[in-house]
Parts: structure tokens; C-alpha cells; sequence
């Protein structure tokens, strides 16, 4: 259904930054004609049936001001201090993430020698994320790095020397036995290991090695191998591993970097579709994630040039649509603070030294997290042209989640079965106009919406804007 609509927005301002911004939005939102969209959910047909959420890269380094040196002790002062590491907690929190990727290199603890040490600053560092991860019931999957490249130990011969998969197996006893470390529920072995391990081979030998050592060590039960981390479309190291080692793992996995063009066509949703149909096709048990999740425009390893850009934050929000309607059981995005990597700009706040400010992208993945969280059953209902639609449903509370893509204004009926008698908050991401409270948190526009069980909620959506109406709150 179809139709050209003026509409008048009048709504009673929460706060004086609240009224500029539901002034604003309303200006764009007059400035053409409105269409009307209808998206129907049929409630017997998720595309989810337990989401495990999105989140983010959170590499152990806060504390050594993000250093990757791992042959030597962190030399000289660290500028950051508790008061900041409370509001990095206090961030967290309010964005309710429930999965992190985290770093861990093996040089942290041992030089190859047999002998292993925990008291340095790099684990004490690792100590500190890992507790907080308890501490909120954020899964952690680790990610042991590599020892082949500029990780390479000179005690290790190589990612398939089982000396190395004896080194992951007892700092993983330490870690998840000897301190309870819980939180550690996966292990990935080598980030994107088609750049880093000498082959597929030697990779592929070095993943049974350590999938043995932690049999031995009765810790397969504690914490399960997720692959294959191959970070290049068409991604030819993650197809030979579905060929070849369709057993080794619990949980597939890669990274994706896409195009502001490859996103806002819509194409990503088929490219995920194909990968993660694959992917379940020897096990459709075995969840499917992305975990590396950004744009490559202008891309360096250390810098994107959109990220302070409030385009990165339409963009993430259109990304994470499109690959959970592909069939992603999870998205963590690179990466959460700018804290992890010394000289890295790709965190949704800026460093210590850059006031550990939000950026624009914070608004939307944190609302993502906050309002789509782990369990929620996940439905892609068929969605206008130009339109992106997901919804969400968790305990009897929906969320949907739009992305304009028009140039106009477009009021998008959601018909949710069963949301009457619960109303949803609505935010709204257009261009520099977002509404946040004193801590830059995202605040709802306007009034509650209600939702009626035969004609749904309307929900209004200005130009290349990202929506979100909840009833999460």
C-alpha cells in the first residue's frame, strides 16, 4: 500500500536538546511529501529463533594504552585511570552487550620455553576486561593471534607445532580453570589466518592441534572453536574449511568490510545469504557470525575516513539489517573504543588523549544492542524497495528496526502481532539529528507510539534516516 500524506507533527519536548532535534526532524519530514510503506510479520517464520547479538571488538589493551608489544614489559606511564575505566563500564552497560571478540597473544605469557608467566601488564591488562565481562555477563570470543608473522615467538615453529597448541591449552586452563573465567565460551585460532598463517595446511593442522589439546585438557566442553576468520571475499579459506574441516568447528565465522555501494544497493543481504547457507550446509545447528563488521571505503589498518562521519552510522545500521536478514546468528562491529590500538581511530569513542568522546556511530550501534539483545527471535519480513526492515521480538517486546534510504520521508506500518497494550519508544538517526541525554546516550523523539494488533504502529521515518521503535524499554 501506497499513498502521498502531509502530515503535522506535534509532539511535548523532554528536554530543550530534545525539542531542537523533534523540530528538526519534523523540518526534513515536511520538506517533500510523505509515502506510506505496510511491512506484515508473520510470526511463524523467524529468520532467528535465538539471536547471540550484536556487539563488538574489544581488544585487552586499555591499560597498556594499546600497545601491541607483547617481548617486553609496558614501559613508562599510563595516562588512563579508574574514573575512566568506570565509564567505559558505564557505556557498556547501557549498551547491554553480551558479546565481545577479544585479542590474546601467547607471547602475553610465555616465550616458547615451556615456562609461563601472568604477572605483566599485558595479562594484568587482560585481567581487567575479563572480569568486567563476568562481572556483566558479556561472552568473550578469544582470539589467539597467531605465532607466524609479527606475532612469531621464537619458541614456535609455526601455527601447526604442537608446542603452540600446548601454550593455547594451558593459558586457557589458567584463564577459564584456575581464575573462572567463564566468560571465555570460543576460541578462534589466528585472526583472518588466510594474511597471517603461513597456509591453509599448516592452519588447518594447527586448528585439529589445539581442537586435541583441549580434549585432553577437558575444556572441549567449556569452550568451542569458531572459524574460520577469513577476512576476503569470495572467501576461498573459509570454503576449503567448510569442505575440509566440516567437524573442527562449532560455529563458522568472518569478517566483512563492505562498500558505501555494495550496502546501500541492498546486495549484501544476498551475499550473506549465500555465505551463511554454506556455511550450515554440512550442520544447520552451527551458528553463522561476522565478526569483523565495517566499511572499506578509504580503509587503512588503523583508520576509516567516514568514522566520524554520521553517514558510518547510517551505514552500520543498513549493514546489520542486511546481514541479519542474510541469516547472521551475530554482528560484532571493529571496533569498540579507540582505547584498544594505539594509533587506531575505529572505536565508537575516541582515546584517552581524544577526551574518550562518542562518536556518531555510537548512537546507532548501541541502540542495536541495547533494543535487539541475545535470545531475541530475529524476522525478515518482505520490505518496500529502497526500505530496510527488521524486527525482533523478546519477551513478548518487539523492535523494528528501519533504514530509509529514499530521499523522501516515508511512514512505515509495521503490523506486529501481539504488541497492542505495549507502546515503543522511537529514535530516530537522520544526518547530524539525533536526540542523547547528558551522557550521549539515545533518547526516544516524541511520544511513545502505540501499536494496534490489526493495523499495526506507523512509524515515521525522515530522508536517509535509521529508526528504531521499541518496546524494550
Amino acid at each position: 500500500m501506497r499513498r502521498t500524506v502531509l502530515r503535522m507533527a506535534t509532539t511535548l519536548p523532554r528536554s530543550f536538546a530534545l525539542s531542537i532535534a523533534a523540530s528538526l526532524i519534523c523540518a526534513a519530514s515536511l520538506s517533500s511529501a510523505v509515502y506510506e510503506e505496510t511491512v506484515v510479520i508473520d510470526v511463524d517464520q523467524p529468520i532467528c529463533r535465538s539471536f547471540l547479538g550484536f556487539g563488538a571488538e574489544w581488544d585487552p589493551k586499555f591499560w597498556t594504552m594499546g600497545t601491541f608489544e607483547f617481548k617486553k614489559d609496558v614501559a613508562g606511564p599510563v595516562a588512563v585511570d579508574e574514573a575512566d575505566w568506570e565509564l567505559v563500564r558505564k557505556r557498556l552497560t547501557w549498551m547491554r552487550v553480551k558479546l565481545v571478540r577479544m585479542m590474546m597473544l601467547t607471547g602475553w605469557c610465555t616465550t616458547g620455553d615451556g615456562t609461563f608467566t601472568y604477572d605483566n601488564a599485558h595479562m594484568r591488562s587482560l585481567f581487567r576486561h575479563l572480569d568486567l565481562c563476568r562481572e556483566e555477563g558479556i561472552e568473550v570470543i578469544l582470539v589467539d593471534w597467531g605465532v607466524a608473522s609479527w606475532t612469531k615467538i621464537d619458541g614456535f615453529t609455526g601455527t601447526d607445532d604442537p608446542r603452540y597448541a600446548q601454550a593455547i591449552g594451558e593459558y586457557l586452563e589458567e584463564l577459564i580453570v584456575r581464575r573462572k573465567y567463564d566468560c571465555i565460551r570460543s576460541l578462534t585460532l589466528v585472526n583472518e589466518p588466510n594474511l597471517e598463517a603461513e597456509s591453509f595446511e599448516r592452519w588447518r593442522d594447527g586448528v585439529r592441534a589445539v581442537r586435541a589439546e583441549l580434549a585432553k585438557r577437558g575444556l572441549a566442553e567449556r569452550v568451542r572453536l569458531v572459524g574460520s576468520d577469513d577476512c576476503s571475499p569470495p572467501y576461498p579459506w573459509h570454503k576449503r574449511a567448510l569442505a575440509e574441516m566440516p567437524d573442527d568447528f562449532a560455529a563458522w565465522e568472518v569478517h566483512r568490510y563492505a562498500t558505501q555501494k555494495v550496502v546501500e544497493s541492498g546486495s549484501l543481504e544476498d551475499d550473506f545469504r549465500a555465505l551463511s547457507t554454506a556455511s550450515r550446509a554440512h550442520d544447520a545447528s552451527k551458528p553463522f557470525l561476522v565478526c569483523e563488521a565495517g566499511m572499506s571505503d578509504g580503509m587503512s589498518a588503523g583508520q576509516s575516513p567516514f568514522i566520524q562521519d554520521p553517514i558510518y552510522g547510517l551505514f552500520m545500521a543498513d549493514y546489520a539489517v542486511q546481514a541479519c536478514r542474510g541469516g547472521c546468528d551475530a554482528v560484532l562491529a571493529w571496533m569498540l573504543e579507540d582505547n584498544s590500538h594505539a594509533g587506531f581511530t575505529w572505536g565508537m569513542w575516541t582515546n584517552k588523549a581524544e577526551g574518550m568522546a562518542l562518536k556518531p556511530w555510537f548512537w546507532t550501534w548501541s541502540l542495536l544492542c541495547r533494543t535487539v539483545p541475545r535470545g531475541s527471535q530475529l524476522f525478515a519480513p518482505a520490505q518496500p524497495d529502497g526500505i530496510r526492515v527488521l524486527t525482533a521480538r523478546h519477551d513478548g517486546r518487539w523492535t523494528a528496526v528501519i533504514v530509509n534510504r529514499r530521499d523522501v520521508a516515508v511512514d512505515v506500518r509495521v503490523v506486529l502481532p501481539g504488541a497492542q497494550g505495549r507502546p515503543l519508544c522511537r529514535y530516530v538517526s537522520a544526518g547530524d539529528v539525533r536526540a542523547v541525554d547528558g551522557d550521549g546516550f539515545p533518547m526516544p523523539t516524541g511520544e511513545p507510539l502505540a501499536a494496534d494488533a490489526a493495523d499495526g504502529v506507523v512509524i515515521g521515518c525522515p530522508p536517509q534516516s535509521a529508526v528504531v521503535a521499541t518496546a524494550m524499554e
